[in-house]
């Protein structure tokens, strides 16, 4: 499983910023053995000052790390963003991201929750927490948080894909088929599960 990219801020060092986007295919998915490959890596986050403060030096300094793999010195840091900004979504979920690469599922969920109460609409943390919670078992928690992903930002092929897959599941076929179809037509690059 390879590691997922961690959320970035613009306006910390920009340019290294700007090289991540939201991704709907590829990291967290492999987390849960039923999921397909297609959890959010998480976005550039907008912030359009020029000056840092102390947690978002930190939150700079933990992406860095989370980057080159290094999750214990990436965690230390989101620690540290927390200890002068208790509710920095960015560090919250980054947090979450890390332990539920880990396999830390009930953390990552509490990381993910505390992000959303910070910032009730953080797609990412919305995406991921639907992962979480179908991993859980409970597919209709998972339901709603993928529902909510998708009004927040109706282009995540990932969400799409997952809800369909579900709906399926949960013996609701043709709006699962439609959501599959959305997905791939969003990305070309995704393949329908049943067809292969």
């Amino acid at each position: 499983m390879s590691i997922p990219k961690p959320l970035r801020r613009t306006g910390v060092r920009a340019a290294t910023s700007a090289v991540l986007a939201l991704a709907c295919v590829g990291g967290l998915g492999a987390c849960s053995s039923d999921e397909p490959d297609t959890s959010a890596t998480p976005a550039a986050s907008a912030s359009s000052t020029s000056e840092t403060s102390p947690a978002a030096e930190a939150v700079q300094a933990g992406l860095d790390k989370h980057v080159e793999g290094d999750l214990d010195g990436a965690s230390a840091e989101y620690q540290k963003a927390l200890e002068t900004e208790p509710e920095n979504a960015l560090a919250l979920y980054n947090l979450g991201l890390i332990a539920q690469t880990r396999g830390s599922n009930d953390e990552a969920e509490e990381r993910y929750r505390a992000a959303l109460a910070s910032n009730p609409d953080y797609q990412p943390a919305v995406f991921n927490l639907a992962i979480v919670r179908k991993a859980a078992g409970d597919n209709a928690e998972a339901e709603q948080f993928y529902r909510r992903a998708i009004e927040l930002n109706p282009g995540d092929a990932g969400a799409n894909l997952n809800l369909g897959l579900l709906l399926r599941e949960t013996g609701r076929q043709t709006e699962g088929d439609a959501r599959v179809a959305a997905a791939i037509k969003l990305n070309p690059e995704l393949v329908d599960p049943a067809t292969q």
